[in-house]
């Protein structure tokens, strides 16, 4: 799992121009603001091999390392089984602290768009999130989810 250091708060927002991923198949994607995000290589009801590669393209804003807090851009989070809270925050726009940094909350602040996740066995929910610089999800949203079973 992939972790990283804690950064200043700081507000974000998504709009403009920008294409960041890896191939494959296309899945659920919740876009706002004319940014978007997606599964790019796990369709929702997939069956995973745990660890499994989980890749994620964003389209209308520039993905790129954590850091500063640039308008039009930001970097890739993973929530492995988000909480009911986690998506109505995340996915309404009301968040406005840095997301976490654990088992359950990946980061990809280097500005890749692939991450490598463990998963128990059974059925989980992914929960992609495009956050600024610091870490805080943008506003308005740009989140996705899939629905996978891990063997």
């Amino acid at each position: 799992m992939q972790r990283y250091g804690r950064h200043a708060w700081a507000a974000g927002l998504a709009i403009g121009i920008g294409v960041s991923g890896c191939g494959g198949a296309g899945t659920t994607t919740d876009t706002s603001g004319g940014a978007a995000v997606r599964f790019t290589n796990v369709a929702d009801g997939a069956e995973l091999t745990s660890p499994a590669e989980v890749c994620v393209e964003a389209n209308g804003l520039a993905i790129e390392a954590a850091g500063d807090v640039k308008e039009a851009s930001g970097h890739h989070h993973l929530v492995i089984d988000p909480t009911a809270d986690e998506k109505a925050a995340y996915g309404g726009g009301t968040s406005t602290d840095p997301m976490a940094k654990d088992e359950r909350h990946l980061h990809l602040g280097d500005g890749t768009s692939c991450f490598t996740v463990e998963l128990s066995p059974g059925p989980h929910e992914l929960m992609a999130v495009v956050a600024d610089g610091a870490h805080v999800p943008l506003n308005p949203p740009v989140v996705a989810s899939v629905n996978v079973t891990a063997k």
